[in-house]
């Protein structure tokens, strides 16, 4: 008897969760046996849990706590360093209420949290390309979604399982062609982590080729489709016009942006299009200039494949929309891959990934393996 598909899928996740929280407590105890100190610099107590809520939680739980500073701080040269505006409210804000109304500390409430949208991100996701690939192929999905390698931060510190939650539900309305059953979960992921123009974009494009199908698109659901896509077009957008009022600083989110790339590119002025090339230049000289070029080029022929198609073209818009997001105002550097993987969980449904017999094993060994490793090298040394 086949399980039904929220207890498979639970099954699956749970089995991911005790996978990743035993890296996390292999790596944890190992350190503190031999007197390392598996912390990021903000960190102040050594607990298993504050060890899940490192790095950029560190920010979120100053979120929860103090809120956002009216004040930037600034370094010694006068310049705008690290802060709070560099991360959406949301996560903290939640974690924060689960605390208080639990009674359990930040760091239990920050990680329960994320576990718990993580599994609901899981169940959203099946539910998205189920309809597309099948059953098997959509557990398959969901398997390398959960153990991929930066599938621990499903149960961390981090707004990672929730924005995926919002976003996957977002795309299962746009395939649905619900239009304003999409807005407030897009208008949610607008304020959880980065990434929501890109559900925007996808939407627009949607828009374009349903009224070029030639098939019925009525007044009342365009009116929709156009206001939704303009809302979380505007939700997108609205976090730096945020930092500005709170602050007083027209450029305070912009600032604050650059404070974190300068550890890699030193300080630069924003301009769209341009943090690729600005990164692998810095690395490579003027042979840098092409590595962009050629990397945009291989991501576009990937998402061209044939094997992606059966997922239907909301997926792969909105695939294309958050690869051309991710270029345009992202700095590639070690993020890349948890900025990548998991809000991109749906292409992991391609087929010359999830049908046969060994090349789901592989892909799901190649995780397996590839876990450990980011454990040790995107959290114990260095954020993910």
């Amino acid at each position: 008897m086949r399980l039904s598909p929220i207890v498979s899928v639970s099954v699956l996740f749970a089995v991911s969760r005790l996978w990743s929280s035993g890296l996390l407590a292999g790596v944890f105890f190992a350190c503190t046996d031999l007197g390392l100190t598996p912390f990021s610099p903000e960190s102040t107590n050594g607990s298993f849990l504050d060890f899940l809520t490192l790095w950029d939680g560190t920010h979120y739980r100053e979120i929860a706590s103090v809120g956002y500073p009216t004040t930037l701080p600034t370094t010694d040269e006068g310049r705008v360093d690290d802060n709070s505006w560099a991360f959406l409210p949301v996560f903290g804000v939640l974690a924060g209420l689960v605390a208080t109304v639990t009674g359990l500390n930040y760091s239990a409430a920050a990680a329960m949290l994320s576990c718990l949208a993580g599994g609901a991100a899981s169940y959203a996701l099946y539910r998205l390309v189920e309809p597309r690939i099948g059953h098997r192929p959509a557990l398959r999905t969901v398997a390398f979604f959960t153990f991929s390698p930066l599938g621990f931060l499903l149960q961390a510190g981090y707004a990672e399982g929730l924005f995926a939650f919002l976003t996957f539900s977002t795309l299962i309305a746009l395939s649905q062609q619900r239009y304003w059953i999409m807005l407030p979960f897009a208008l949610v992921a607008a304020f959880t982590r980065p990434g929501a123009l890109a559900l925007a974009l996808a939407l627009g494009i949607h828009v374009v080729l349903r009224l070029r199908s030639g098939h019925k698109f009525p007044r009342n659901e365009l009116r929709a489709a156009v206001t939704v896509g303009v809302l979380i077009a505007a939700a997108g957008l609205s976090w730096p016009v945020i930092a500005w009022v709170v602050t007083g600083v027209p450029d305070a989110y912009l600032q604050t942006e650059m404070a974190w790339w300068s550890k890699y590119i030193g300080y630069v002025d924003f301009l769209p299009l341009t943090p690729w090339f600005l990164f692998f230049h810095s690395k490579l000289g003027a042979v840098g200039f092409a590595v962009p070029v050629v990397l945009a080029a291989l991501f576009v022929l990937w998402i061209s494949r044939r094997s992606l198609r059966p997922l239907g073209s909301d997926l792969l818009a909105y695939g294309a929309s958050y690869g051309l997001y991710l270029f345009a105002v992202f700095l590639p550097q070690q993020s890349l891959i948890r900025l990548l993987l998991l809000p991109m969980a749906p292409l992991f449904g391609d087929l010359a990934l999830t049908r046969g017999r060994w090349r789901p094993r592989v892909v799901l060994a190649v995780c397996l393996v590839a876990q450990p490793i980011a454990v040790v090298a995107l959290w114990y040394s260095y954020f993910p």
